[in-house]
């Protein structure tokens, strides 16, 4: 197993865990990167608005679909790709407490996959973007189709789609992502939302050891 981290001060506490921890991992959690690891709907909101000056800012998107009545998914689509084929410019800044976040995960003996939807094309700017940062990583999965990923292994999957939580939380997996008007209103559905990483943090260490 190979932990993936930027050369710099962190190259400590990677070392640390594979001397330790890293041969031992058994643990999945599956991470989102779009409104999980940054924020995602800032960039997206304003190139949509060059397609449609009427759409509404992110705070309007109360559901999954919110984009439909505007443009078509031809060019809902294009600008997705478009954003995550540019990952790594400097204006896409993470979280201020993704880097933290995921390293705790692998402080705990976690195996961390990142999974985003994306097509493959955007995975050397999505590897770079994420090494950029100092996002500790094990494995990286492109595709539309995350659930493919929720094996016995999977102990916890991150994310803000109430579709992904959803599915991890019917499979007894802890599902837990930060709170967007477009998933709250399915909160009770099996998984927890919550204001920040460091919460979410807090509630799936404190969860998984009582598994």
């Amino acid at each position: 197993m190979k932990t993936f981290c930027k050369n710099n001060l962190r190259d400590f506490y990677c070392r640390r865990i594979l001397k330790y921890g890293g041969m031992r991992t058994l643990k999945k959690a599956v991470v989102d990167i779009d409104n999980t690891l940054w924020h995602f709907c800032g960039p997206l909101y304003e190139r949509l608005k060059k397609i449609n000056p009427a759409f509404p800012p992110p705070e309007f998107w109360i559901n999954w679909n919110f984009w439909m009545q505007y443009c078509s998914e031809d060019e809902f689509m294009g600008v997705i790709h478009e954003i995550h084929l540019n990952q790594d410019d400097d204006m896409n800044l993470p979280y201020s407490e993704a880097s933290d976040f995921l390293l705790r995960l692998k402080e705990n003996g976690f195996h961390i996959v990142i999974a985003s939807h994306r097509r493959t094309e955007s995975l050397a700017r999505t590897r770079r973007w994420l090494l950029k940062h100092d996002l500790v990583f094990d494995d990286i999965h492109l595709s539309f189709d995350k659930t493919v990923l929720f094996d016995d292994a999977c102990h916890m999957v991150i994310d803000d789609s109430p579709f992904v939580l959803e599915k991890a939380a019917e499979r007894n997996i802890i599902a837990s992502g930060l709170s967007f008007p477009w998933n709250k209103d399915a909160k009770n559905n099996g998984y927890r939302l919550f204001d920040s990483l460091g919460e979410i943090l807090r509630h799936v260490l404190e969860n998984s050891k009582r598994e």
